[in-house]
């Protein structure tokens, strides 16, 4: 049986700053909000079985994790058990104090995601710098409304020693936003310009071929993996227990963890990462979802 290294476990699909984020797949396609969550024993109980089959890494996503006020037991219980822990959060609902508490939990990567740099963004930024040790990283979504403050994240990244991603929004062909914000909406000069002023980052992190591709794919669309990770490699568990192989892949649902046995639930990823395995369906929703955390 395929064993996957990372699993995204999806803590609630509510959000606190959704209205600001209309590539939000909880905005473009609704229906995928899951009505319930898992409470925090399942949680806890899904823990135990990842460290029984050596699975080592939790990213703790949403939707945004901090509106949980279990969420340092979460982390906490993962912590306990050296699994290594990943919070993928707007960052909005922290202060000090929670900065504390997430760090006595044991948390291990604090990811904030953002997609601008106001006073509000700053002000968040300040109190995330706040953390000692956990580490930090960014990832920036973006849009052809944002591009104007791609040197200023790159600067502040590298000033606070964070990682840094550069994540290009995905807007489905057909909706109405895609024009207003997606960037296969820009010219060959705004184009031209977005690529230089992003080549310094992706030089810096060894992110040149994920470039290369997030270009590719909004021209000529040649360049693809040779190998998609997910089902094999990482795994999606939804706010409500269901498992994926992958986030734009809810047809190859495989099973419950709520019900299910993990065993069960991972043969049936393994089996579906054959379908996914030579990134055949590979295109700009992928390059939307990369996160890794440089070197």
């Amino acid at each position: 049986m395929a064993k996957p290294h990372s699993i995204f476990l999806m803590l609630t699909t509510d959000c606190d700053k959704r209205a600001e984020c209309g590539y939000c797949f909880y905005n473009l396609q609704p229906e995928w909000a899951a009505p319930s969550r898992m409470d925090t024993k399942a949680i806890l109980n899904l823990f135990k079985q990842l460290k029984l089959w050596d699975i080592p890494n939790v990213y703790l996503t949403g939707g945004e994790p901090l509106l949980r006020e279990d969420l340092e037991e979460i982390i906490a219980g993962a912590s306990d058990l050296r699994l290594n822990t990943f919070l993928l959060s707007n960052g909005r609902a922290l202060d000090s104090k929670r900065v504390e508490r997430l760090e006595a939990a044991g948390l291990d990567v604090f990811v904030m995601s953002l997609n601008d740099l106001e006073i509000v963004d700053r002000k968040t930024i300040a109190v995330v710098s706040r953390f000692k040790r956990t580490r930090l990283s960014f990832i920036y979504v973006l849009t052809k409304n944002n591009i104007g403050w791609i040197q200023d994240i790159t600067d502040l990244a590298r000033a606070l020693g964070a990682g840094l991603v550069f994540q290009p929004a995905y807007i489905p062909e057909k909706h109405k936003l895609r024009q207003q914000l997606s960037l296969a909406g820009l010219g060959p000069f705004d184009w031209s310009k977005l690529y230089t002023e992003l080549r310094p980052w992706a030089s810096d992190l060894g992110y040149e071929r994920y470039l290369e591709m997030i270009h590719d794919v909004y021209h000529e669309g040649k360049l693809r993996p040779k190998f998609c990770a997910m089902g094999s490699g990482a795994v999606v568990i939804d706010a409500d227990g269901a498992v994926y192989p992958c986030f734009h892949r809810r047809e190859l649902e495989c099973g419950n963890i709520l019900r299910d046995e993990l065993a069960e639930v991972l043969d049936r990823s393994a089996a579906h990462s054959a379908v996914l395995s030579d990134a055949r369906c590979f295109g700009e929703h992928c390059v939307s979802l990369h996160t890794g955390y440089g070197k």
